[in-house]
């Protein structure tokens, strides 16, 4: 990784958006394998730092290949051109090494130390499939020469495909391994292994825009494409350091569970009337030489262009997550003749920045950040950029234009149809299942270049109810290509739709004056905004999600299916208000959890109010269901639309005793004086004991929207 100032760039830009989550909700289950692996490893990772010249330092991971010295790291850790390197390893030691070749397609350097007896990691020669348990290992935040010990995290094989770099510094384009483990600023170089602790890849820098996850080289790649490992100067090993873990009972992993049905996944390719921006990013060893005269400005002038050209790279990155990559994104096939499931926000119409005059020219840093962020609104009109055309890719291999039938954009899914038969589809019937808090679950999409089958990303429920029941919550990372794909649970259920992954907040949106829906990603399109806050400017801390934060959103099947037949007739369902009754119950924790639903407040003008309810009644039938907890009454009206009847039979305590004068209640004091001051003198008047019983009324409610 180039230089302590890329790590730097990194760990701002991945804190900001939180994007890789440093361990997998596996965790728990795998703690002993993982903990195998890790101390199986520990004295084969090191620290890699080299300078090439007086302004260029670089800093990264490598593995021990063998015992006789030789180790693999990554040219974005040691470049070419470089003057010294040296290997830090955990016993503290610090070698000095020779570079012994530089594969630049490859991304991979082979460095040699003077030294025997090294315990050297074995290496895979085969590419390892979805779902294959996987841990990275390195010396992020430079651990390994401040700690003695690397970092280390555990995830799985989430996606197999081509790539091309999406990265300033990386030079691999080609076939790729992603994961869900960590790769934090200061990996690159280190290995990508095993449950065996064999090396199945290298860490890269490498990434697909359309999933911003960690990936590696593979080591069969590596094994055939470098000098050294074909003439056999480097002899490895591929006998495993452990034995490989056999799955529990022998039961299916997740990954097994899907491919069944991966044949239903297509990709989809949405054009828009305007392009989206792709800003160029800045790398500083490069964009240097540009610099007319750099060595005769003075030392000050140095670090002021070096500081802005760095704060441009962090931000243009940062700018370049949030924005809607030109790639495919997910939809599942659920008929034969050819309807297609998806997110709304795949098929959405954003808006755009659009310059009054003239054509927009593609912006590019020319050392000055804040003339690359300027913007001048009077400048600029924000227009529509809707979908021109959408090109469904099937599992076959074959493109198809598909039409957009409807949106429920309540729900956030859309159906498309393409004009074929026969397809190979899902029944979604049959195949859902409800979410369950803490459960497992995988977010299924496609893999980015469409012809490697599926991705999967694994993770857990995180909240099993969101948004009156239309959405659920999950931490598999979620991003612009799994979007439109199914979260599916162990045994291969699906339990829903995976929404957009991102959102923009209500504050940011009104800043940019756009409209807040969709919330989408082609908001920045056309502009740069700053990663910090600026007063009352836009920025992207005010994102309140990201793609790959941990907190991804997904519709249930089972409002799905109730959405389909409305949507596959052609009509789209509107945002509607939500129902609701207008009844408040105790803050007290203790008295909030019980298990009654007992009525603390009434809403003025509340459908509850209007239609008789009462502070103090027990509401204990609902349409004849029962309701023995706040949960069970809010899931029952959730289920129903604004203007719908409730029938609501409640318990209510009987008044204390009163006192009845003349037919007129009299309860307290205030009473009793009204009945005196209407009594004439001498009136005779006769009065009576009432005790109230216990009852049980039933109160006919009108559902409305809360204004």
């Amino acid at each position: 990784m180039a230089g302590w100032r890329r790590m730097m760039v990194w760990a701002t830009w991945l804190a900001c958006f939180s994007a890789m989550p440093s361990r997998s909700a596996d965790t728990v289950a795998a703690d002993t394998v993982a903990e195998r692996v890790a101390a199986a490893c520990h004295e084969s990772v090191v620290g890699v730092y080299c300078m090439r010249d007086d302004y260029e330092g670089y800093m990264g991971t490598g593995a021990v290949v063998s015992a006789d010295g030789y180790i693999l790291t990554s040219t974005t850790s040691v470049f070419e051109g470089v003057e010294e390197v040296f290997v830090h390893f955990p016993d503290f030691r610090v070698m000095k090494a020779k570079v012994v070749e530089i594969n630049m397609p490859l991304e991979c350097v082979l460095l040699k130390v003077d030294a025997k007896d090294l315990a050297g990691l074995p290496v895979s020669r085969a590419i390892p499939r979805v779902g294959t348990r996987a841990f990275t290992a390195g010396n992020a935040d430079h651990l390994i020469r401040l700690s003695g010990e690397p970092t280390f995290s555990q995830g799985t094989v989430s996606g197999v495909y081509e790539v091309e770099s999406g990265d300033s510094q990386s030079s691999y384009a080609g076939l790729a391994i992603e994961t869900t483990a960590a790769v934090n600023p200061g990996q690159d170089g280190g290995p990508l292994l095993d449950a065996a602790g064999r090396i199945m890849g290298m860490i890269s820098l490498s990434i697909s825009e359309s999933r911003w996850q960690g990936t590696a080289v593979p080591m069969a790649r590596i094994l055939e494409g470098m000098q050294a490992f074909r003439d056999g100067r480097v002899r490895v090993s591929d006998r495993p350091l452990l034995d490989e873990a056999s799955p529990d009972d022998g039961r299916k992993s997740m990954a097994d569970r899907v491919q069944p049905w991966a044949n239903c996944l297509v990709g989809l390719n949405v054009e828009r009337e305007f392009q989206v921006e792709r800003l160029a990013t800045v790398y500083w060893p490069i964009y240097r030489k540009t610099i007319p005269n750099w060595g005769s400005l003075t030392a000050a002038a140095q670090v002021a262009r070096q500081t802005d050209a760095t704060a441009a790279e962090m931000t243009i990155n940062a700018n370049r997550l949030v924005c809607r990559p030109r790639k495919a994104v997910t939809g599942v096939v659920i008929s034969a003749d050819g309807h297609i499931l998806t997110s709304a926000f795949n098929v959405a119409s954003d808006a755009v920045f659009k310059q009054r005059k003239g054509q927009t020219k593609p912006r590019q840093y020319d050392g000055s950040l804040a003339r690359l962020m300027a913007f001048d609104a009077a400048e600029y009109e924000t227009v529509a950029n809707p979908v021109r055309s959408v090109t469904a890719t099937l599992a076959n291999g074959k493109s198809c234009p598909a039409t957009i039938v409807a949106r429920d954009l309540q729900l956030g899914v859309a159906v498309l149809k393409v004009a074929e038969q026969d397809l190979p589809h899902l029944d979604l019937k049959t195949l859902q299942a409800a979410p369950i808090l803490g459960e497992a679950v995988g977010a299924v999409g496609i893999a980015p270049d469409g012809t490697s089958g599926f991705t999967l990303n694994e993770g857990m429920i995180s909240a099993a109810r969101r948004n009156e029941g239309r959405r659920f919550q999950f931490t598999a990372l979620a991003n612009y290509g799994n979007s439109g794909g199914p979260v599916v649970n162990a045994d291969g259920k699906i339990l829903g739709l995976i929404l957009e992954p991102l959102r923009a907040g209500p504050g940011l949106e009104a800043m940019l004056g756009v409209p807040p829906v969709p919330k989408s990603s082609g908001l920045l399109s056309g502009r740069v905004l700053p990663m910090v806050a600026a007063g009352i400017q836009p920025s992207l801390v005010l994102w309140q999600t990201a793609p790959n934060s941990g907190v991804g959103f997904a519709a249930p099947i089972s409002r799905i299916l109730e959405s389909l037949p409305t949507l596959m007739e052609g009509r789209d369902v509107l945002p509607a208000g939500m129902p609701y009754l207008g009844i408040v119950p105790n803050l007290d924790v203790q008295q909030a959890f019980k298990n009654e639903v007992i009525v603390h407040q009434l809403e003025p003008n509340s459908p509850a109010a209007k239609a008789g309810l009462a502070v103090g009644d027990r509401v204990f039938q609902i349409d004849g269901r029962d309701v023995p907890n706040w949960k069970v009454l809010l899931e029952i009206v959730a289920e129903h639309k604004v203007g719908e009847v409730l029938s609501i039979r409640v318990e209510r305590k009987a008044k204390p005793p009163h006192v009845e004068i003349n037919g007129i209640a009299v309860r307290n004091d205030r009473d009793l004086r009204k009945m005196i001051e209407s009594l004439g003198e001498n009136e005779e008047f006769s009065g009576r004991v009432v005790r109230d019983q216990d009852s049980t009324p039933t109160f006919e409610v009108t559902l409305q929207e809360r204004r």
